[in-house]
């Protein structure tokens, strides 16, 4: 039963994308809130602000929502399209100015902000980690998938290759092979926050990205069965479960949240639901959900300063109190996330699209937020 879905999924991965792959898909942004969200409250619950068991390394749940969905986007807008110089160079300078930007503002602030009283910095301060930041080799903190995910966008170019000469398993398979050899050599190591434990995530991604170009018509036809509706209610539930304290509760097995099947798999079954529209959708389109996506990238990035600062000048002494503060910690993330989208991240990314276009005949970036 297996061999045979397996193989049917090669198949179909050879066959060329549907002239009807549709540009709006309506879930994503809300997937990319959800991802947020999930992050954060991980990250108020490990500083005490909230119940614990919402903690203990659930924040890696929202990141390989992050990493499935970015591996998603990139074989869906621009696996197909043409592999060349002009392609290629258009594909690595839009996904850079999307994340780089803000990415390196925040750096940057860390090391000129370093031992600034009252506020809560990424610990960027001498020689070595100033300068693995800013090579993008690693990151401290929340801003170690970055550079895992910049490191990604270079493995797409191979597979992207790979495809445009009809070899794209073969390409998925050569990376992943690749990436669980070094991980293996690494297992030692007690820092797995490196592309090799969770490019897994991106190539899973990837996959769901080229069978819904290729197969979007047969899968949303399933909306209207009672059984996938109840699957999308289901998905919905594993990544609840997907929860390290609350598997432990449960009296349920925990690993490494790089290698745990139920966060990976959940963070997946969880975006095919999404994409089908089954289940909970309705609640990805929300307004405040797509909202949250929207700003999700400087939410990331801001969020965990923000919560630490808070740290330093409150305690809080009882669960209406610690709430207050986890409220206050998502006011003022939100608050500072959509200056930034409105008045650095747009206005970067619109100066990088027309120097693009003026210097290469380039066309305008392809959206990644295609929700």
């Amino acid at each position: 039963m297996v061999l045979k879905i397996f193989k049917r999924a090669l198949a179909i991965l050879s066959e060329p994308p549907s002239p009807t792959a549709p540009r709006h898909l309506p879930t994503l942004d809300g997937i990319r809130g959800l991802a947020a969200l999930i992050v954060f409250v991980s990250h108020a619950a490990n500083l005490g602000f909230l119940p614990s068991i919402l903690g203990g390394g659930a924040g890696k749940l929202g990141v390989a929502m992050f990493f499935i969905l970015s591996g998603f986007l990139m074989s869906y807008l621009y696996g197909d399209d043409v592999f060349g110089r002009d392609s290629v160079s258009r594909y690595w300078r839009h996904r850079l100015a999307r994340v780089l930007p803000l990415y390196f503002l925040v750096v940057i602030t860390s090391i000129g902000m370093s031992g600034a009283a009252g506020l809560w910095i990424f610990p960027i301060d001498d020689a070595q980690s100033i300068l693995v930041h800013m090579f993008m080799i690693h990151g401290v903190n929340t801003l170690w998938t970055i550079p895992v995910e910049v490191h990604f966008y270079l493995a797409f170019i191979f597979i992207w290759w790979m495809a445009s000469q009809r070899r794209l398993v073969a390409g998925l398979i050569i990376v992943q092979v690749a990436a669980a050899g070094l991980a293996l050599g690494l297992l030692g190591r007690t820092d797995t926050y490196v592309i090799w434990f969770w490019i897994h995530l991106f190539l899973l991604g990837a996959t769901v990205g080229m069978l819904w170009k290729r197969r979007h018509v047969q899968l949303t036809a399933l909306r209207t069965r009672w059984w996938a509706q109840a699957l999308g209610w289901v998905s919905l539930g594993a990544v609840v479960l997907a929860f390290p304290k609350v598997r432990a509760a449960l009296g349920a097995p925990v690993l490494p949240e790089w290698a745990d099947p139920l966060i990976v798999g959940s963070a997946a079954a969880f975006l095919l639901a999404m994409l089908v529209e089954v289940g909970p959708s309705a609640w990805m389109k929300h307004r405040f959900m797509v909202w949250m996506g929207s700003i999700s990238y400087g939410f990331y990035l801001i969020h965990y300063p923000v919560l630490r600062t808070l740290e330093l000048h409150f305690q809080p002494t009882s669960t209406m109190s610690g709430l207050g503060l986890a409220l206050l910690g998502l006011g003022v993330t939100a608050l500072i996330s959509q200056v930034s989208l409105m008045m650095f991240e747009r206005p970067v990314q619109k100066l990088v699209a027309k120097a693009g276009v003026r210097t290469a005949g380039a066309s305008m970036p392809k959206q990644d937020r295609i929700g």
